[in-house]
Parts: C-alpha cells; sequence; structure tokens
C-alpha cells in the first residue's frame, strides 16, 4: 500500500513499470517517497512561519496545506517529465 502510494507521487507508469526489474521499481518508489517528504516539509515550513507572522493556527494550517500541495504537484510535474538521454548533448 506505501508503495503504490510512493509510485503515485513519483508519477510513473504503473503498468509500464509492473514488466521492470525490483531494483528499477525501488528507485521509483524513493522518487515519490523524496516528492512526499519535500511537501510534507513545505507544509510545515510554510505553517510555522505564518503562525509566527499571525499567531493565528487555522490560516496557518490552511496555508500550510495549500502550499504543501503547490509543492508536490510542482515537484512530482518535474519529475515525472524529465526524460533520460544516452548523451550530454
Amino acid at each position: 500500500m506505501l508503495k503504490s502510494f510512493f509510485l503515485l507521487c513519483s508519477g510513473v507508469d504503473k503498468n509500464l513499470l509492473q514488466g521492470c526489474s525490483e531494483g528499477e521499481q525501488t528507485k521509483y518508489v524513493g522518487i515519490g517517497a523524496t516528492v512526499f517528504f519535500t511537501a510534507v516539509m513545505a507544509f510545515i515550513a510554510s505553517a510555522y512561519a505564518l503562525f509566527t507572522v499571525f499567531d493565528s493556527v487555522y490560516p496557518a494550517l490552511l496555508f500550510g496545506v495549500v502550499w504543501g500541495l503547490l509543492i508536490f504537484n510542482l515537484d512530482r510535474f518535474i519529475v515525472s517529465t524529465i526524460r533520460k538521454r544516452d548523451s550530454f548533448k
């Protein structure tokens, strides 16, 4: 269950990945976990920053959730659109 959630976070095609080796699946689980925990850290940082500025819990949590989701979507988009190339050029 956690593996499929992290695969969802990585933006990988699950049907294509089923035919790949376990090592390749583990790589994408790690990418998804990185994307997810980056969003969690963005939520914590923004909620704390707004709480210290406005001294109110609910607006800080609301903005923290919005900011965390924004960072999650941005990271997931960046990771899922990266293409591998054979050479640097």
